[in-house]
């Protein structure tokens, strides 16, 4: 039995960090908006976390066996740690001793026994006495010793007790973590936000040696690093819903040296690490692997490309009859676009990717309209979802095909790196990447209708009788104007919600928004995806990450990065011409600065990579003609 007192006590560089992710969303503090916050950053973090701790009256010589269980002493009241100083707890022999027993008997039990009882003991072991929380004290009073003993093991070292103790640990984290919405974590349940960060710093290199280091088979090793890696991706998937710490905490520096190397993802290591732990490599890296994949090497020429006549009037009509007849393999080669004006005549121009773009951008526009009938959006951040009605208003199974012809448009925006409008919900995204997670239900619901979300909260932390709510298994929703009434599970009208079966039921509402009336269409747009870019490339971006890609960063148009990656004909960087322009793009607005790069390029935003990556560049071509008004080639752009 130790002292947990410093789980408690964050040190002020740590709340001041607390302070700040407190204000940033996920979007925000992503890896590619948070580029120009880093430095502010940079000096508020990887303070020890160590800090000086106050003597507890009382023996400290009790075995960890105890901490599971018996004590009634009452608990310490609370501290102005602001300005008490403590310091870590002395391990006793005794201690160290009882805990290593333990650990070693507990994790290869654990690891041998079925799934079945895994579960059963984990349940037991996690919510009797604040098990994770006591044996997390006791790994943080050494955790150098016990950080180099799980790299060790993960690089095909020997099974140690502590490492046994430090997986053990990551279970019971993991386990605690299923039960706790983003509220209870900013709460400290189980452990305090500065808190996780050590537990990211003791596992992330141990699991990063796991992937690169490939040791020899061993059906214990690898269920012990299933432990700690679902730990690992757990945290991340909170992080990037509320940041836990700042975006480069994830990364692995070894990873971004061999960046080269994961994007070929020809080693088996570097396959490994991207589908068990990709957040430790930087989203430019993953991105520009994404693009190396997804694209052609080699571009078809323009006699094989497949033609695309599309009236300006019926962009929509005439695309979804248009790319939904297309086979993949022509989605994914290249098309070559023919407006016809609003006379039936043929607009002259060679698309050589300018056309495709402006009419992939103008069909992405109208496809994902809410007023299409096919998507609805988030009540608070008017974000994208399916629209669970589209069935009803389409018919089933057109609304069907209309879901797959949009999954192609998006698809084929990834494909060709174009940056497109529509900005989806985090629980969707979560689907389209295959990453989509069942615990979190009620979480994601919050997004989607908060006052639902409000009142299930309220239902799980009722401390009367459920039961005097008058409530059953059904639900009850509106339908175009219709209030429809649907059980929940066999026989619901006719079960009562109670004490016992409360957290079902909430979990039951959760899972009919989210997944009952959302699959059916969203598994649709997927087979679309699916159709122009292959998949399991987008399983290596979180939800956040993945919304960057589709449509670039949220910040204004940098000026100087466009400047800097501009090409020049006929004219040079230094001329008087040249100055002005770039004097003038720094004081236009963001709007106006969208609306120039749509004039060039087609596109409002830039790359999601910077334009660096745009292609072709941006390029400013000067032409003897002095009286002519300046004219973008969108041909050619």
């Amino acid at each position: 039995e130790i002292d947990l007192g410093f789980l408690d006590a964050p040190p002020a560089s740590e709340m001041a960090l607390d302070a700040q992710l407190a204000q940033q969303t996920a979007d925000e503090f992503s890896e590619a908006a948070a580029k120009k916050k880093r430095s502010a950053l940079a000096d508020m973090v990887g303070s020890k976390w160590a800090r000086k701790l106050e003597k507890t009256a009382g023996s400290m010589e009790k075995s960890v066996l105890r901490a599971f269980g018996y004590s009634s002493k009452k608990k310490p009241a609370p501290k102005n740690y602001s300005v008490t100083k403590i310091k870590a707890p002395s391990l006793t022999p005794m201690i160290i001793g009882d805990a290593e027993a333990w650990a070693l008997a507990t994790c290869l039990g654990l690891a041998a026994c079925s799934p079945v009882l895994r579960l059963k003991a984990l349940t037991q072991l996690t919510f009797r006495n604040d098990a994770p929380r006591k044996l997390w004290g006791f790994l943080a009073a050494q955790p150098e010793r016990v950080t180099y003993a799980l790299s060790a093991y993960f690089s095909g070292g020997r099974l140690t007790s502590d490492v046994a103790l430090a997986c053990v640990t990551a279970a019971l984290l993991r386990h605690a973590l299923l039960v706790a919405d983003d509220d209870d974590v900013l709460q400290g349940h189980p452990l305090q936000p500065f808190m996780l960060r050590k537990v990211l710093q003791m596992y992330k290199p141990a699991a990063f040696s796991y992937c690169w280091s490939s040791p020899k088979k061993d059906a214990v090793r690898d269920e012990l690093f299933a432990w700690v890696v679902t730990l690992l991706r757990d945290l991340h998937a909170r992080h990037c819903r509320r940041p836990l710490c700042k975006p480069s905490g994830w990364l692995v520096d070894e990873a971004q040296d061999a960046h080269a190397e994961i994007a070929q993802r020809q080693s088996q290591r570097s396959k490994r690490l991207m589908a068990r732990m990709p957040f430790c490599v930087s989203f430019r890296h993953r991105a520009d692997a994404f693009s190396l994949h997804s694209s052609d090497n080699a571009r078809p020429s323009a006699a094989e490309a497949t033609r695309v006549r599309v009236r300006r009037c019926r962009i929509l009509d005439d695309g979804l009859a248009q790319v939904a007849a297309l086979t993949p393999l022509q989605l994914q080669g290249r098309l070559s676009v023919q407006f016809v004006d609003d006379f039936g005549r043929t607009e002259a121009g060679i698309d050589a990717g300018g056309l495709f773009k402006e009419f992939w951008t103008e069909l992405s526009k109208r496809a994902f309209d809410e007023a299409f009938g096919l998507f609805r959006t988030t009540k608070h951040d008017g974000l994208l979802y399916p629209n669970p009605d589209a069935a009803t208003a389409h018919g089933e199974r057109e609304a069907l095909e209309l879901f797959r012809f949009v999954g192609r448009v998006l698809g084929k925006a990834l494909r060709e790196g174009l940056t497109v409008q529509p900005r989806f919900s985090r629980s969707f995204l979560s689907f389209l990447t295959g990453d989509f997670n069942y615990v979190t239900l009620l979480e994601d619901l919050r997004s989607l209708d908060p006052e639902l979300h409000k009142n299930l909260r309220f239902l799980q932390l009722y401390d009367g009788d459920a039961a005097d709510l008058g409530l059953d298994f059904t639900i009850t929703y509106e339908r175009f104007g219709e209030t429809v009434t649907q059980d929940l599970r066999y026989d619901g009208s006719k079960t009562d919600v109670t004490n016992q079966n409360k957290h079902a039921y909430v979990q039951a509402v959760a899972r009919f928004h989210m997944v009952d009336r959302l699959k059916k269409p969203s598994e649709a747009f997927v087979g679309g995806l699916a159709d122009a870019v292959d998949v399991s490339l987008l399983r290596v971006f979180a939800a956040p990450e993945l919304q960057v890609l589709i449509s670039g960063a949220d910040a204004a148009i940098d000026v100087d990065d466009l400047r800097k990656f501009t090409r020049y004909e006929n004219c040079r960087s230094n001329d008087s011409t040249i100055q002005r322009f770039w004097a003038v793009c720094k004081k236009l607005s963001p709007s106006d600065r969208a609306a120039l790069l749509k004039f060039v390029t087609a596109c409002k935003r830039g790359p999601s990579l910077g334009f660096g990556a745009l292609e072709p560049p941006f390029t400013i071509r000067k032409i003897p003609d002095s009286d002519k008004l300046p004219s973008a080639s969108t041909c050619f752009n």
